[in-house]
């Protein structure tokens, strides 16, 4: 258990009368899975809002992590907030380019990495405690998917462009004219990687890939989320439209989700809660959790107009 943000059966999160309004709202979800990981061990679970917590006016989160001291980071275009239990810090962003519509953190490796949609790319510096420019891409229009970093420092950038590497402040062209819906890690070398057409392996020491999944002919997975589970050698793929998707590597087999109901809106967020149970953040449906082996709905956490503690608004 970390120390941020953890209160008994309690969880904290971000929270405005402007979401249901607000372009980005969908992504606020995704703090709420982080915090609510820390602290799930009850049904009865009461939800706080931290912008009324601490007299904070956060808006459009659209990312958060926490790093090895337990400390919660969330990114805005207003900048970056850092929480514990009871108290927070905001950090302004040297930003070149103001345009900035989604701002992003990477926290890997013991470093804490922003970045934006238009080419912008931010560190934090632990000694000074800020965040500092890091580089800056003049004519950056591709639209980023995910940003892993692996064990040498090198960052890797997924997009609907291509796939790109950004080593000691140098960004190079890995892999080009591929639409890159998301990535993550299966193993130090090799990345799992979602496209449009199929689900494979990529050795980012050869950049040979190997298809572990082909979508039938005619049709497209448009991938949101990838989590690997490496307990049980379990890809869980959210979608946008498709529902919940499993790929098992033990069986080498690709399946649907059984459970009935299960909604076909956008899957924005996958998080492992316990050993034994994820939790999955649906846009305009609130939070599942299901047993993470039998496909099995455990719980909802939805809007419930008589509990003021519950999660507001079921769209993010």
């Amino acid at each position: 258990m970390y120390r941020t943000i953890k209160k008994q059966n309690t969880i904290l999160y971000l929270n405005s009368r402007l979401w249901r309004n607000c372009t980005l709202k969908k992504q606020i979800l995704v703090f709420l899975f982080i915090i609510f990981v820390s602290c799930v061990h009850s049904s009865n679970i009461r939800f706080h809002s931290i912008n009324e917590t601490f007299g904070v006016s956060m808006l459009n989160v659209s990312s958060v992590c926490k790093d090895g001291k337990g400390f919660i980071w969330a990114s805005s275009r207003s900048g970056v907030i850092r929480l514990t239990d009871d108290s927070y810090r905001m950090y302004s962003l040297p930003f070149e380019k103001h345009n900035a519509i989604v701002v992003k953190l990477v926290c890997q490796n013991s470093e804490l990495l922003v970045y934006t949609n238009n080419g912008q790319l931010f560190k934090y510096n632990v000694v000074l405690d800020r965040f500092d420019r890091l580089l800056t891409i003049p004519e950056f229009n591709i639209g980023v998917t995910n940003i892993l970093a692996d064990n040498k420092g090198t960052y890797w950038i997924s997009s609907n462009s291509g796939l790109y590497k950004l080593t000691n402040g140098s960004l190079s062209t890995q892999i080009s004219s591929i639409d890159f819906r998301y990535i993550t890690w299966y193993n130090d070398s090799q990345l799992i990687v979602a496209t449009n057409e199929k689900i494979s392996l990529l050795d980012i020491r050869t950049l040979k890939s190997k298809t572990l999944y082909e979508y039938p002919t005619n049709q497209s997975f448009n991938v949101s989320k990838l989590f690997y589970d490496k307990t049980h050698r379990k890809l869980w793929i959210g979608t946008i439209s498709d529902g919940l998707c499993y790929y098992y590597f033990n069986s080498s087999t690709f399946s649907r989700s059984a459970i009935k109901g299960f909604p076909k809106q956008s899957i924005l967020a996958i998080e492992a809660n316990s050993d034994s149970t994820m939790l999955i953040g649906i846009d305009g449906h609130g939070i599942w959790k299901l047993d993470n082996v039998h496909d099995n709905l455990l719980d909802v956490y939805t809007e419930n107009g008589d509990d003021p503690s519950s999660l507001l608004g079921n769209g993010f």
